[in-house]
């Protein structure tokens, strides 16, 4: 005999169903099937061999304490370029903390200046070193410091882009950008400098009484060989607190840097 109870649920079991109940009906929610679990395993293990493939990669790519050096055509070394870690791209090449040692031909074991750079790229098909960090520039006379840089290992020429500041017994400047010329065949491997942007010269301690204590103006060169300071002018002058308006028909004045 059927109660009530048990009419009620047959007559529920043949009552239809809306989406949402058959949308939530057990037989929609299977375990997966062997062939699924199988393929969904494959799939993670190709992604984790692939992330495994690229940081290999990546660390190959990678190499730690870089050393390279140049020689003349006698042999002789000139040059040593080293990183403390550096990556490789086609001709390009990206170093870290890096330092540049120079020599003279006849005195291969002793360097006679360093280029100390932050992050640099090297582009080894044009010979030039660039980037936009601090460098430092330091030679028995003078030492050259700014931000910003360009090294081109052809033409023995070291600009700066900003904040320069140079130093030396003779004379300091101050300047937005600075071009330096190197050579290593001479005695001074710095030959000259030249700053330019609101430039600021001053008299440093071993200087020519002739040179003013104080120079502001748009341009200046240094040069090692002559031993001359040259001013492009109009310019002002100090020699303790009178100032002068300093103009020269040429547009250059000269002074002597050492005693």
């Amino acid at each position: 005999m059927l109660t009530g109870a048990t009419r009620g649920h047959l007559f529920d079991s043949h009552r239809p169903q809306s989406t949402r109940d058959r949308l939530l009906a057990p037989r929609y929610f299977r375990e997966p099937s062997r062939s699924s679990l199988l393929a969904t395993r494959y799939f993670l293990l190709l992604c984790f061999v692939s992330a495994l493939h690229s940081r290999v990669q990546t660390r190959a790519a990678t190499l730690v304490n870089i050393a390279s050096s140049d020689f003349d055509a006698e042999g002789r070394l000139v040059r040593r370029i080293s990183a403390a870690a550096g990556s490789a791209d086609g001709s390009n090449s990206k170093l870290t903390d890096t330092v540049v040692e120079l020599f003279r031909p006849e005195a291969p074991d002793l360097p006679v200046a360093f280029l100390r750079l932050e992050d640099a790229e090297y582009d080894r098909s044009t010979r030039i070193i660039r980037g936009e960090g601090r460098v430092v520039f330091e030679t028995e006379e003078a030492t050259l410091n700014g931000k910003g840089f360009e090294y081109d290992l052809a033409k023995g020429t070291v600009s700066v882009k900003q904040d320069v500041v140079f130093q030396s017994a003779t004379a300091n400047l101050l300047g937005d950008t600075a071009v330096a010329y190197l050579d290593l065949t001479h005695g001074r491997i710095l030959q000259s400098i030249e700053v330019r942007g609101n430039v600021v010269a001053v008299r440093g301690p071993h200087g020519s009484p002739e040179l003013p204590d104080r120079i502001e103006t748009d341009s200046a060169r240094f040069e090692s060989a002559s031993e001359k300071l040259f001013v492009k002018t109009p310019a002002h002058t100090w020699h303790g607190r009178e100032m002068t308006e300093l103009r020269i028909g040429s547009g250059t004045a000269e002074f002597p840097l050492g005693k």
